[in-house]
């Protein structure tokens, strides 16, 4: 049983359905079917056709946000590498840097926003 159908049979109102066990699943339509007369199937058919929409859209929103994780996480991997490099040349005694500029970096490495770099 696919872990996306057993988590649909565990729901509350989906479980008592099926508890009867006039309801089965037919894997090769990929819908439910009885042989019981009276008993209807479109219900909890179409409640598995919306389960698996909804769950396709779920599954596509935990992708995208493990991709903007992946990419705060790579941005913010970057910044370190460019603040470490910042501070190298403020450290870095035989380095010539007008005072100004200094300052502009000092700043960007203090997390100011206001920055102004002039040429």
């Amino acid at each position: 049983m696919g872990k996306c159908r057993e988590a649909f049979e565990q729901l509350d109102g989906i479980a008592e359905i099926l508890k009867g066990g006039y309801i089965t699943f037919h894997v090769e339509s990929n819908q439910y079917y009885t042989e019981t007369e009276g008993v209807d199937t479109s219900d909890i058919d179409l409640a598995w056709e919306i389960y698996q929409s909804r769950q396709a859209e779920v599954d596509q929103l935990e992708e995208w946000n493990s991709n903007q994780a992946q990419s705060i996480k790579s941005y913010q991997e970057e910044d370190e590498a460019m603040k470490e490099l910042l501070q190298k040349l403020i450290d870095d005694e035989y380095t010539t840097m007008r005072p100004s500029m200094a300052y502009e970096i000092q700043k960007a490495l203090r997390g100011d926003d206001d920055i102004n770099v002039t040429r």
